[in-house]
């Protein structure tokens, strides 16, 4: 009776096509493999070295699906991000300082220059997503003409292109990061996923022997 009831609880874990499963619906379908042999004990259903490699995979696999808890390049992206800002800060102050220069060309050109920066909104409080875009092409007008004279009368074109790059070094170690996401987290998951696959099989097998 104790066989029957093995062999009928195995058929019906083995109803599921693993393959199929997304990602977590699979973790979720394992836990409950888990939890089933738990419940019956592996010592009961004459499985313990068998489930004890199970677990120990189901455990690598859990592992591997979460996000690494800190990426190596976040602390440089905070300090590139940081960087920008400082950049920005200070175009928009030596502009705004114009505001009030004795030459009447000069307060023109800062007043120009505001104004194309305002239209940008508060780049200071805005997300980083928000500052990457709207710095570049804030950037991008301010770089060619008529703007461009603009800058070069009050002296900010070497500020400008510092902005640049270091907004530019900022989207680049964001796309760099992302790409190490994407090559490390799904291969490490597909791995231990295989991993697991097999283990669940071996699992299976001694159920129903």
């Amino acid at each position: 009776m104790e066989t029957k009831t093995k062999k009928k609880e195995s058929k019906l874990i083995k109803r599921f096509k693993l393959k199929r499963l997304e990602n977590s619906l699979y973790i979720g379908f394992m836990r409950k493999v888990n939890h089933f042999v738990e419940l019956k004990t592996p010592l009961v259903l004459g499985i313990t070295g068998c489930y004890q490699k199970f677990a120990e995979l189901l455990d690598a696999a859990n592992k591997a699906r979460k996000p690494r808890s800190k990426n190596p390049l976040t602390e440089e992206l905070d300090k590139l991000h940081e960087r920008r800002k400082a950049c920005f800060r200070c175009l928009k102050g030596h502009v705004w300082s114009d505001l009030d220069n004795d030459d009447p060309a000069m307060r023109e050109h800062a007043r120009i220059l505001r104004n194309k920066i305002e239209s940008y909104g508060d780049l200071l409080r805005a997300s980083r997503t928000t500052f990457t875009v709207n710095a570049r092409y804030m950037s991008q007008d301010m770089s060619v003409e008529p703007l461009a004279t603009d800058v070069a009368k009050l002296g900010q074109t070497a500020n400008l292109r510092a902005l640049i790059a270091a907004n530019t070094a900022y989207h680049d170690m964001v796309a760099e990061r992302r790409k190490g996401k994407m090559d490390f987290v799904p291969n490490a998951f597909r791995n231990a996923r295989l991993a697991l696959d097999k283990g669940y099989q071996d699992l299976v097998a001694a159920v129903n022997a």
